[in-house]
């Protein structure tokens, strides 16, 4: 898993969606600075708050954190 992989696409896709971080965060059920963290630093949030994360991203976990290149979901 690349080291800033979360940083950068947590960032791109909240772009994408036109959300801020305060949006992501609330969406999410977790705090400004949980995203902030990701974000900035890289740093994985909690497993709960990763996944959704992932889900309000509308993207895949393996995506999120580097390990696929795969956007979607399996469903």
């Amino acid at each position: 898993m690349a080291q800033n992989s979360i940083s950068s696409r947590v960032y791109q896709r909240r772009n994408e969606l036109g959300m801020s971080i305060v949006q992501l965060a609330e969406a999410s059920g977790t705090s400004y600075m949980t995203v902030y963290r990701a974000e900035t630093y890289g740093a994985l949030p909690n497993t709960l708050t990763l996944c959704t994360m992932a889900e309000v991203l509308g993207v895949s976990i393996d995506w999120l954190v580097g390990r696929t290149e795969k956007r979607e979901v399996n469903k």
